[in-house]
């Protein structure tokens, strides 16, 4: 299967109640958590709500950035945009005693 796996962190940069933990995510990005969520567009009278949030929310913010990327450069495969995730992601809480490192270096 061609997949980024997609965590989510609140806007304290800390795991929600919701949020996995594992090796198995390539990737987190923000979402709701310590009473915020996020804002976006939505269907009926108001055309917007501010109650959309978990991981549901934080898939399509990393979709939304791929398909930039993928727009400028039609040519990256899956494998690319994995990679890409990989060397621009930002670690975060390095005070937390569960990082490890691989043999290449990276934190997870």
């Amino acid at each position: 299967l061609y997949t980024v796996t997609v965590g989510a962190i609140d806007r304290t940069n800390s795991h929600p109640y919701y949020a996995e933990k594992c090796a198995a995510l390539l990737v987190s990005t923000y979402s709701s958590g310590s009473g915020s969520y996020i804002y976006t567009t939505d269907i009926g009278k108001r055309n917007c709500t501010n109650l959309h949030g978990g991981t549901s929310a934080a898939a399509p913010i990393a979709t939304g950035v791929f398909s930039l990327v993928l727009q400028i450069r039609p040519d990256l495969t899956w494998r690319d945009i994995q990679y890409l995730t990989l060397l621009s992601a930002v670690p975060f809480n390095l005070d937390e005693s569960e990082w490890e490192r691989t043999k290449a270096g990276r934190l997870f």
